[in-house]
Formats: structure tokens, sequence, C-alpha cells
């Protein structure tokens, strides 16, 4: 009986770590090198495009939210473009994406700074270089909850 007491501390202990809000999956670990805390947030889109599923993931480096689209299927590396929508919006925002170099991550960045706080769902089509166009849909619902559930801290 005494065996299964630890086991069921190290349960509790990773489990805790871990918040669900509406569909998003919220991680947070202690970054040793630099003492952050470090979060991060993932929603899965409602369905994958030919194949390649995809998710919204969004990290707190210093000073914000990032925010990048993680694919499961690495993209041929060059140009990437294409174009988001939040919620109803009437103008699709053209927008290019920087390709992370494990090239299965494309992140989104945008001057002023892209978020997603107030909105509830964001559409994307991704252009990239070798590749039909990929298109994902995601529901934001519980966004507001789940950025405040990630410690952010400078």
């Amino acid at each position: 009986m005494s065996a299964i007491f630890p086991a069921l501390l190290v349960v509790i202990t990773f489990t805790s770590a871990v918040a669900d809000t509406a569909g998003w999956h919220v991680t947070t670990r202690s970054d040793k090198t630099t003492n952050r805390t470090i979060s991060t947030a993932v929603l899965r889109a409602r369905e994958p495009d030919i194949g390649v599923s995809a998710k919204l993931e969004i990290r707190c480096p210093v000073g914000g939210h990032a925010y990048s689209i993680a694919l499961s299927e690495p993209l041929t590396p060059g140009k990437i473009s294409g174009r988001y929508r939040r919620d109803d919006e009437p103008d699709e925002v053209r927008i290019g994406f920087v390709l992370a170099s494990d090239h299965y991550r494309v992140h989104l960045i945008e001057v002023p700074p892209f978020s997603l706080q107030e909105n509830n769902r964001l559409r994307i089509e991704l252009h990239p270089t070798g590749w039909p166009i990929l298109s994902y849909d995601f529901y934001l619902a519980g966004i507001v909850k789940t950025l405040s559930a990630m410690r952010c801290s400078g």
C-alpha cells in the first residue's frame, strides 16, 4: 500500500500544472536557466486540412503573448504567406509568416503585436512554398480565462 502513495503524489503534482478551459490546454513549467515561469496554451483546429492537423499555440515571452500555428507535418523551407480573419471581420488581413527552424511551426508576427484576447474565432489560411493552401478554423471560446491562467512573467 505504501508503494502506491508516492506515485499518486507525482500524478497530483503534474496535473496541478495543467489547466483545461473550453478546449484549451495550458501547461506551465519553470525555466531553470532564467528562473522564469513559462506557460503554453494550445487549442486544436476544428478539423485537419488535406490530412494535416493544426494547433494554435500561445506562449509567454517577455512583454506579451506570442502566437504560432503548429502543424502535424513539416513544411518546405521557403516563403510562407497567408491571411487570417478574426471573428467575422469583413476584410481579411494579409500577413507574412515566419517558419520556425523545425519546419512544423509558423509564427504569426505583426506590428502592432498580434492579439486574440477579445475574439471568438480565428480563421487562418497558409500559403507555404511547394504545398497547396492550408485552411484552419479555431473557435476561441474560453480565451480570456486561458490567457488569465497563463503565468506570464517578465
